[in-house]
């Protein structure tokens, strides 16, 4: 009898990248100093964050609350990547979630009048990530408990 789990490698290694990088993005929003944040947008953008980075309490509390759910959501693609079959209809969702994050990033920076490499990158790996995990039709994998052994 084979192991289940790794009959949708392609599926494990989307979520599996995508995971580390959520963990990754959100680990660094929530332990960079908001001071060096300031500094690399103000030196990538100088321009534009002169005047414009934020300094109050809120901004700071919202920056380390998005760190902390980006980085529960790259806990949770970790967890759906051990099993994708499992978790097939999780990561469904979440391949629509992903490209609706995609054209939120996009809109809303386009709206905010952002320049476009500070969206670009957020947009564009979120409509990647989704597309990829909708084109592997998790739905229409049959379930492991219906599968005889080999």
């Amino acid at each position: 009898m084979r192991d289940e789990r790794f009959r949708d490698p392609v599926q494990a290694i989307i979520l599996l990248i995508t995971g580390l990088i959520f963990l990754m993005g959100g680990g660094v929003l929530i332990f960079t100093p908001l001071s060096w944040m300031a500094d690399f947008m103000q030196s990538a953008h100088p321009r534009r964050f002169v005047e414009l980075w934020p300094t109050s309490p809120l901004f700071s509390y919202t920056i380390r609350s998005m760190g902390g759910f980006t980085a529960w959501i790259g806990v949770t693609f970790l967890i759906a990547a051990r099993d994708p079959s499992r978790y097939k209809w999780w990561v469904f969702a979440s391949g629509i979630f992903l490209i609706l994050l995609a054209v939120l990033c996009a809109a809303s920076g386009y709206l905010y009048h952002l320049p476009f490499t500070i969206y670009l990158g957020d947009a564009v790996f979120s409509a990647i990530g989704g597309i990829l995990l909708l084109i592997s039709r998790p739905w229409q994998r049959p379930d492991s408990e219906n599968k005889t052994p080999d």
